[in-house]
């Protein structure tokens, strides 16, 4: 980015930098997050991986089957979808 010349500027016009520049910041925070999220889902997805991996067959069974409770009951609680 070229140094701008903020001595040969007038009020209205660093006024209007300043501004501009805490958009663009907002903006650049925004696409952080955006990025963050996205790494934080990834970065849960591969750990989760790694976990079934290292699990035994009778591990994952078990872990079905408490998915697939929950998953009724949560069902139960709110209702079929669609009735």
């Amino acid at each position: 980015m070229a140094d701008k010349n903020y001595e040969a500027m007038s009020i209205e016009e660093l006024e209007d930098e300043i501004h501009s520049l805490g958009d663009r910041r907002a903006a650049i925070a925004e696409l952080q997050r955006a990025a963050h999220r996205v790494l934080n889902e990834k970065l849960c997805a591969q750990a989760v991986a790694r976990k079934l991996e290292s699990m035994s067959d009778a591990e994952k069974a078990a872990l079905w089957q408490q998915l697939n409770a929950e998953s009724i009951q949560s069902q139960e609680e709110v209702g079929t979808p669609g009735s």
